[in-house]
């Protein structure tokens, strides 16, 4: 056998790692004698000297073996990993290229493979998956693995090569010589090195090849023993891509969009509803048609809310109509974006496969709107604004430490934005970001002065755009209505004070676990924190994911006062998952899998709910043409007071009113059946229902011909608002007419 060192550098060095290759070693030879361009040295690559390659590679005749081979025993590690790197540090050629005894590979691809690298690539790889390659035999599965590996990895990761898999290929000697090869199995190297070259600003190329089943011989190939490797650098090449950051929101933003186009279109019955005729729902279309009509919010319109989300939704609708369907399209519109900048901010901090996991089963489920599982959906449309706020204070905010002026203002436009549109929230959420503050500073020592200056930066910013709100609200409202519009505490009274409670196995499995896990998960990163942090000086290199923790944070704080009622608790509930990431960032794949397992139920119901549920109840048409959905009883009695307004005569001198007595809704019946209504506010439901309402009510109440009280008893509901006195009033002069399936009319005399 010729081992001696060639006199010259050869041109390219060919690694060939084996393994009782005893029966293949000849006929490569062979083959590369008379097929393998000039040039090169031959390195066989061996764990341990009873390798039955060995004997066979030295009986060989002289003439059968290429010129320059050189014997290289691996002393690295066991496997074909190791016994590949090891001919890589033995080479003396700028071109490396690894190829296996089986006789596997093609080697008319080497003269091609070289020249490419001596062009100036770093890794070219024989190409089987792209036009002129071609497998023959293998195990069908490995050869599947590997395509849908490859062709995934090209066209989603942008890999310039069809088959990153493949351990044929060549490389410079250099780019190995500045590479850390950290595989720790199998020929998982040739995927880590061909992604570490492409992500790294190297050149990769490749050529067509073909790859044939070895004829002799037993594989050593393990699938599932090294699969985990090959997965670890594939995902590793997914998160360093950053098309695959933009592809990943774009399937957010089309499988949010499907998910609620199809809740729409397969489940009517629980869209388009009652409620937007008699509930909460239908307040949406009443305000938009008033705003159109040159009415303004607060002074003409109650609402309890901030007014941008309202003024959005009456621009929104001038468009597209202003009809159910607009309502609900604007809903699909606004939570879209929540759940995109929600990926956004998770993105920013890990992976994109942690945040494409956390998206798609954490944040989805929970606030797509129209379809989460937790709390239905709120009508009103100020909700998935109120995320996209928060989000948007998460994204701007930034660690004290880095924390600059701008990072400061912009935290604090956020906030005040927030307050356009619900008020209050954006208090917790202040003092949310106060106790981070203090908690690096007791932490790490962050300096209290610059901590106070850009929390300063912050409150300014945030009382100017404050200041914009009180401005307008004062001009062009009443004081007596300004001061509670601006800030309606009253609407807490309206709030039962509930608690999310035990509601069974299957609504804790479905709706309950995935938000109770978030938090527990959130829990477990702020005690890794602590653990890790305390008294240590915090830089950017390891906390600039804390902004994960921030969300969380919020909800605890905002539970303490904010939320109230069972179902905020629940529609908030999506601040709990960017504490998972946080903790899924630092995990193994055996936990992300534990924590899909536990996440799925939620998805499964949701996916249930759209897809699974037959619709119930019966269609009704209402004026113009929109059609609902509702049972028996609902169509009788919507029909039923239908027929009451009708019934006044339009002859009548004043001009005649009607006004209809609900909790917390009753718009879509003023909108569709326009009962002629002229007060400011339409829901006659204490707490909202205001003294100056009462005062303006009593003040028109001989021009008010019908009022309509679809459930409970007159007394009980009229006492609640108006108290006694002016309750006996209304009752002694009107007469009490019953309605179909519940409540009563109470009409005038002569409107009869």
């Amino acid at each position: 056998m010729n081992d001696r060192h060639a006199s010259s550098t050869p041109r390219y060095s060919v690694v060939l790692p084996v393994f009782n290759e005893g029966a293949n070693i000849g006929e490569f030879c062979r083959r590369a004698v008379a097929e393998l361009p000039p040039g090169y040295e031959l390195l066989v690559c061996y764990d341990f000297d009873e390798d039955d390659t060995l004997p066979a590679l030295n009986e060989l005749p002289a003439s059968e073996k290429p010129h320059d081979v050189r014997l290289v025993k691996n002393d690295l590690g066991p496997g074909v990993r190791f016994a590949i790197e090891a001919g890589m540090r033995a080479a003396r050629a700028p071109v490396v290229l690894v190829m296996m005894a089986d006789l596997a590979d093609d080697f008319s691809c080497v003269e091609p493979m070289v020249s490419r690298v001596e062009d100036g690539c770093d890794v070219v790889a024989s190409s089987r998956y792209m036009r002129g390659g071609r497998q023959i035999g293998g195990p069908w599965l490995k050869g599947l693995c590997s395509r849908l590996a490859g062709v995934s990895l090209r066209w989603i990761a942008g890999l310039p090569t069809h088959d990153a898999t493949n351990s044929f290929k060549a490389y410079r000697r250099a780019f190995l010589a500045r590479t850390r090869i950290e595989s720790r199995a199998g020929f998982s190297l040739a995927l880590e090195l061909t992604v570490k070259a492409h992500f790294t600003g190297g050149r990769v190329a490749e050529v067509p090849g073909i790859w044939r089943d070895r004829s002799g011989g037993e594989s050593r190939f393990k699938l599932v023993a090294w699969l985990p490797q090959y997965l670890h650098w594939y995902l590793w090449a997914f998160n360093q891509s950053r098309r695959v950051s933009y592809l990943g929101a774009v399937a957010v933003v089309g499988l949010a969009v499907t998910l609620a186009v199809s809740y729409l279109w397969l489940r009517p019955d629980l869209n388009w509803t009652f409620r937007y005729v008699l509930g909460e729902a239908g307040n949406q279309l009443y305000r938009a048609a008033r705003l159109a009509q040159g009415r303004h919010l607060y002074s003409e319109i109650a609402l309890q809310y901030g007014p941008l989300a309202v003024h959005l939704y009456s621009a929104f609708s001038t468009v597209v109509g202003n009809t159910i369907a607009a309502v609900l399209a604007f809903h699909i519109v606004s939570s879209v974006l929540a759940i995109v900048l929600a990926y956004v901010f998770v993105r920013r901090h890990v992976d994109v496969v942690t945040a494409l996991q956390v998206t798609l089963f954490g944040f989805l489920p929970l606030m797509l709107t129209p379809g989460g599982i937790l709390g239905t959906y709120s009508n009103a449309e100020y909700m998935s604004w109120e995320r996209v706020c928060l989000i948007a204070v998460l994204l701007a905010w930034r660690p004290p430490h880095d924390r600059r002026v701008g990072h400061a203002v912009w935290v604090g436009v956020g906030l005040g934005v927030w307050q356009w549109v619900k008020f209050g929230g954006a208090f917790f959420a202040g003092a949310a970001l106060i106790v981070a503050d203090l908690c690096y500073m007791l932490a790490d020592g962050s300096r209290f002065g610059r901590i106070v200056k850009r929390n300063l930066a912050t409150l300014g910013a945030f009382l100017a755009v404050q200041a914009v709100l009180v401005a307008h609200v004062w001009a062009t409202v009443p004081p007596h209505i300004a001061a509670e519009a601006l800030w309606p505490a009253y609407v807490e009274t309206s709030y039962s004070w509930t608690y999310p409670g035990w509601e069974g196995w299957p609504h804790f499995l479905g709706q309950q676990l995935l938000p109770l896990s978030c938090a527990l998960l959130g829990v477990t990163a702020i005690g890794m924190l602590l653990k890790t942090r305390t008294g240590t000086r915090v830089t950017s290199t390891h906390s600039s994911d804390d902004a994960l923790l921030l969300a969380p944070l919020y909800y605890a704080v905002a539970a303490t006062g904010y939320f109230g009622h069972v179902h905020l608790y629940y529609q908030a509930a999506w601040a709990l998952v960017p504490g998972a990431a946080w903790v899924l960032r630092r995990s193994r794949v055996a936990v992300r899998l534990v924590v899909m397992l536990v996440w799925l139920p939620s998805t499964l119901l949701l996916l249930k709910i759209i897809f699974w549920n037959p619709s119930a109840g019966q269609p009704l048409e209402l004026p113009g043409g929109e059609r609902i959905w509702a049972t028996r009883e609902a169509v009788a009695q919507l029909e039923s007071m239908a027929r009451q307004v009708a019934a006044i005569d339009p002859a009548l001198d004043p001009p005649h009113f009607a006004t209809t007595f609900l909790d917390w809704g009753g718009g879509g019946f003023h909108h569709y059946y326009n009962p002629n209504m002229d007060l400011r506010n339409h829901m006659l439901a204490s707490p909202v229902f205001r003294s100056y309402d009462a005062d303006e009510f009593f003040a028109k109440l001989d021009r008010i011909d019908v009022i309509i009280i679809p459930r409970g008893t007159p007394g009980e509901e009229l006492t609640r608002v108006f108290g006694p006195e002016r309750t006996a009033q209304l009752l002694d002069e009107r007469e009490v007419v019953p309605l179909a399936g519940d409540g009563v009319v109470l009409r005038k005399a002569e409107a009869r």
